[in-house]
């Protein structure tokens, strides 16, 4: 729903129990653009935080019980490095 209405990126989270649930969207063009590849991002956090995660290059999930916006973060940062790299 968030990129009909016009974003290019998403970022979801969904706070458990005992888990954290993020889960990433970004559209076609962009991730063409940019070689922005979410479900290598989700991947290598879920790898660095003994989560599970993962994807393809405009849609992935990561499931974790590290702090939240440790994550976040992260994702923000790796997603930065992508579209600054591209200019």
């Amino acid at each position: 729903m968030l990129l009909k209405v016009g974003f290019d990126i998403s970022i979801v989270y969904s706070k458990e129990k005992d888990f954290h649930r993020i889960i990433t969207r970004a559209k076609k063009d962009v991730c063409l653009k940019t070689g922005v590849h979410l479900g290598k991002i989700l991947g290598e956090l879920a790898d660095m935080y003994e989560g599970s995660g993962g994807g393809h290059d405009g849609a992935a999930s990561l499931t974790s019980d590290v702090e939240l916006n440790i994550i976040i973060d992260k994702i923000v940062e790796k997603v930065k490095q992508y579209l600054l790299s591209e200019t």
